[in-house]
């Protein structure tokens, strides 16, 4: 269940899957950018740190040869294997939106939910 969680995170950012307030996005017009940079910029950080602490956790793991409680005794890094590398995509995935977004001033998100004009795509 987490690989499929965290795998899918980093897709789900760029697709505009995840919550969005576009109503506030929209009222603020021009200062829209602004909003979206430190909104990233945020994004960007906390993913890092979770990212760097499920490695981190995975290591310790892998350190400590803990197994499942199970009566197939599966280390536990094998598993946490999926969520680090997912945690690490998503971070990979915020960063590169904030880079695009402060040097070209667009993000790489598709939206699929309503535009501006009120039309659905």
């Amino acid at each position: 269940m987490a690989a499929a969680s965290f795998f899918a995170f980093a897709h789900a950012l760029n697709r505009g899957a995840h919550i969005r307030v576009s109503l506030l996005l929209n009222a603020l017009g021009p200062h829209k950018y602004w909003l979206e940079v430190f909104c990233f910029a945020a994004g960007s950080v906390i993913t890092t740190f979770i990212a760097w602490y499920a490695v981190r956790g995975n290591m310790w793991s892998h350190k400590l040869h803990d197994i499942s409680q199970g009566q197939d005794a599966t280390p536990l890094w094998i598993p946490q294997l999926s969520m680090s590398i997912g945690s690490i995509l998503l971070a990979v995935c915020f960063w590169d939106n904030l880079v695009r977004l402060l040097i070209l001033k667009q993000h790489a998100m598709q939206s699929n939910a309503i535009e501006e004009t009120g039309e659905l795509q």
